[in-house]
């Protein structure tokens, strides 16, 4: 019966979960389809998780899927002196991608484009959304907000702007060495990050092509941008 579902019940496999004892209950209770997020882990951790799902999925006669998701382009503050800073609502930060270290409302960024494609109103998301700012100034290379939603911002959290086009490939150099280490052992899907257009599948699908014909493609919608293209992202993915 789970050889012929077409629905897919995908789990994520982490440090946690990753031992035999866990694997051989996730398996049982119906998920065939692994997830390994390579936006954390090394290639020698995860090729484990890949060993034991193999090893597991042939012990219990189940079909089980390999799913890499990669990491795609992702912007970050940078770091601060006190390893974190806090973000309280109504107060005014800087965002500046010059800045080496970060202290108190000085918050650095790897995004070196950010004051090219902001301006007052653009929403800041942070830490996964977590914490948010809205954008008040943007002053030469400084971009001044307001907080909304506070917190602790540590070191080298993530950075999301909703409904901004992005200047940045989809296609890292990570997300194409752990393609090549996906790809080398077989996995089955693989799930590309921040997808906008059509020609990020693409791109993807000739590399892919390349090594795995049968390697399926699975395109990530977290962009407005990719609302556009929808149709044509569907049809190559």
């Amino acid at each position: 019966m789970l050889a012929n579902r077409r629905v897919k019940i995908v789990a994520t496999i982490g440090p946690s979960t990753r031992d035999r004892g866990n694997l051989r209950k996730i398996i049982e209770s119906g998920v065939n389809v692994v997830r390994l997020n390579f936006s954390h882990g090394k290639h020698e951790e995860h090729l484990e998780v890949i060993r034991q799902v193999r090893e597991m999925a042939r012990e219990l006669q189940a079909p089980v899927a390999l799913l890499q998701d990669l990491q795609g382009p992702k912007i970050r503050v940078g770091r601060f002196k006190s390893g974190s800073t806090e973000l309280i609502p109504g107060k005014l930060v800087t965002f500046d991608p010059q800045l080496g270290e970060g202290d108190g409302d000085q918050i650095p960024t790897d995004f070196a484009e950010l004051p090219q494609v902001v301006k007052p109103e653009t929403r800041i998301l942070l830490d996964d959304g977590l914490m948010e700012v809205v954008v008040q100034e943007v002053k030469g290379q400084k971009v001044i907000a307001k907080v909304v939603y506070g917190g602790t911002l540590k070191d080298r959290k993530g950075m999301n702007l909703p409904g901004v086009a992005l200047p940045v490939e989809c296609l890292t150099e990570k997300d194409l060495d752990d393609l090549e280490f996906g790809l080398a052992n077989k996995v089955d899907y693989v799930a590309l990050s921040f997808v906008r257009r059509g020609q990020d599948i693409r791109k993807l699908r000739e590399l892919v092509e390349e090594r795995t014909p049968g390697t399926r493609i699975i395109a990530k919608i977290e962009m407005l941008e990719a609302l556009d293209n929808l149709e044509e992202i569907i049809s190559l993915s």
